[in-house]
């Protein structure tokens, strides 16, 4: 496993270095309304607005999952509260009126 994985590493950087050596040319980089004006590789280019994507997809994805950490956690205590009061339930009342009310769920 850890061969394949290594051979696709390394089929990988050889096809980013391919297209690094045949996107060397430069081009101008103007942000309008900003004075910044300079001159890059189009391959400098491309890997940073691939990298600024990376970037923003992995801050969405951690918002989107401490979102659904936090739903998981208040439901967790919802149903710790639920066992709490069905623990006392069971303990209070008798078995016939129990097993009616677990019919009934």
């Amino acid at each position: 496993m850890k061969f394949l994985r290594l051979l696709v590493l390394l089929l990988i950087t050889i096809m980013i270095g391919i297209f690094a050596v045949n996107n060397s040319q430069l081009v101008d980089i103007d942000l309008q309304p900003l004075p910044f004006k300079f001159a890059a590789s189009f391959f400098f280019v491309i890997f940073v607005i691939l990298l600024c994507g990376v970037i923003l997809g992995g801050t969405g994805t951690s918002f989107r999952a401490l979102y659904w950490k936090r739903i998981a956690k208040s439901r967790e205590k919802k149903i710790a509260k639920l066992e709490t009061q069905l623990r006392e339930a069971k303990r209070t009342k008798p078995s016939t009126e129990l097993s009616i009310i677990e019919k009934k769920q």
